[in-house]
C-alpha cells in the first residue's frame, strides 16, 4: 500500500459513508428486513390476524411464516387452474345461481368471475414482484461490492503515479478504442457510482412494484395496504449517501469549476528593444543583443534564424567568416 498524506476532513466523512453504505445494502437482503408492513385488521376475519411484513425474500403469511415470492405465485397458480378447470360440478354450479337470481359470492368463488379474476391477478402480480425481488437482491449485492471497491482504490491511491499514468496516456496515441487506462482516482469513483446506480435501481424499483401490486389488489377486493418500512427507508438513505459520494469522488477526480491555469512562458519576454533572448517566437536569439551599426553585434541566432551569425554589418564592414561579401551593402 503506498504512504498518503493526511487526508482532509471530508475524505474521512466519505470513507465511513461508503462502509456505512454497503453494510445497509448487505442488511436490506436479509430475510428479516421488512420493507414494507401492514397491521393486524380484525375486520379481514382470520386472514389479518396479525400484522404482515414484507421483504425481498417474501411476505409473511397469517400466522407469522415467511413465504417466498415465487412459492407464493406457484400455490396461487394451483388455484387458478382449479377454478378455471372445466367440470360439471363448476357448470352445475353456475347454472344454480343463474336460475335463483343469487350472486356467485352465495355459491363460492367458484362461480364468481369476480373472484376467479382476482385469483388470477395475484398470480401474476406474485410472480413479477418475485423475479424482480431476485433482481433487486442481486443489484444491492453488486452495490455492496461496489462500496468494498471503493475502499480499496481510494486505499490504494497515489498521485504520483496517476500523474505518470496522464502523461503515459497523452504521449499514446495508438491506442484502440477499447483500450482504457483508468488512474485510481478514476477507479475510485466508478466504484461508487457503479453502487449508486444499482442500489437506486434496486430499492426504486421493488417498492414502486410492490406498491402497483398492493393498489391492484384493492381496486377489487378488500385488501390492507401495507406502507414502507424500516428496509425501504435505509436502503433509500444508502442511495443518497453513495450519490453524494460519487459526486464527491467525481469532483475530487475532475473539479467542477477547475482554478484557472496561468500560461507558461519561455523564457524573458522581449529583454530589449530587439532583445536575444526572446520568448516562443519571432526572436530566437540567445546572445547579445542585435545592432546594427560598425561591427559591434554578436548574433548567434537571430531574427527567424536568417541572420546566423557573423560579426555585424553596415555596409562594407562585415567579414568573411560569416559569409558577407566586402563593399556589397545589405
Amino acid at each position: 500500500m503506498s504512504k498518503k498524506k493526511q487526508a482532509p476532513l471530508s475524505e474521512h466523512i466519505m470513507w465511513y459513508t461508503v462502509i456505512a453504505s454497503g453494510l445497509i445494502f448487505l442488511g436490506a437482503i436479509a430475510p428479516v428486513t421488512p420493507w414494507r408492513y401492514a397491521k393486524m385488521d380484525a375486520g379481514m376475519g382470520n386472514r389479518f390476524v396479525m400484522q404482515r411484513y414484507y421483504s425481498l425474500m417474501g411476505p409473511t403469511d397469517s400466522y407469522g411464516a415467511r413465504v417466498g415470492w415465487l412459492t407464493l405465485a406457484s400455490k396461487i397458480h394451483r388455484k387458478v387452474e382449479e377454478y378455471y378447470r372445466p367440470s360439471p360440478t363448476n357448470a352445475l354450479l353456475g347454472t344454480v345461481t343463474t336460475m335463483m337470481g343469487t350472486g356467485g359470492a352465495a355459491m363460492g368463488c367458484v362461480s364468481w368471475e369476480v373472484c376467479k379474476a382476482h385469483i388470477k391477478s395475484r398470480y401474476y402480480q406474485y410472480y413479477y414482484v418475485g423475479i424482480l425481488s431476485i433482481c433487486c437482491m442481486v443489484g444491492l449485492a453488486i452495490s455492496a461490492l461496489g462500496c468494498i471497491g471503493t475502499i480499496l482504490c481510494y486505499n490504494y491511491e497515489d498521485e504520483k503515479e496517476d500523474q505518470k499514468l496522464l502523461k503515459k496516456k497523452k504521449k499514446k496515441s495508438d491506442d484502440g478504442p477499447c483500450d482504457f487506462h483508468f488512474t485510481m482516482k478514476q477507479k475510485t469513483c466508478i466504484c461508487a457510482m457503479t453502487s449508486c446506480f444499482f442500489s437506486s435501481a434496486s430499492t426504486v424499483a421493488f417498492c414502486r412494484m410492490t406498491d402497483s401490486m398492493l393498489h391492484e389488489f384493492r381496486s377489487s377486493a378488500a385488501y390492507p395496504f401495507a406502507t414502507a418500512h424500516a428496509g425501504a427507508y435505509a436502503a433509500g438513505l444508502a442511495c443518497f449517501l453513495m450519490f453524494a459520494n460519487s459526486l464527491f469522488l467525481w469532483n475530487r477526480w475532475a473539479p467542477f469549476c477547475p482554478k484557472k491555469e496561468e500560461p507558461e512562458t519561455d523564457g524573458e519576454e522581449w529583454a530589449g528593444p530587439l532583445g536575444g533572448k526572446g520568448s516562443n517566437g519571432e526572436w530566437q536569439g540567445a546572445g547579445e543583443s542585435w545592432h546594427s551599426y560598425k561591427g559591434k553585434g554578436k548574433g548567434k541566432g537571430g531574427w527567424k534564424g536568417e541572420w546566423q551569425g557573423g560579426v555585424g554589418y553596415d555596409g562594407g564592414e562585415t567579414t568573411e567568416d560569416a559569409g558577407w561579401y566586402p563593399g556589397k551593402v545589405y
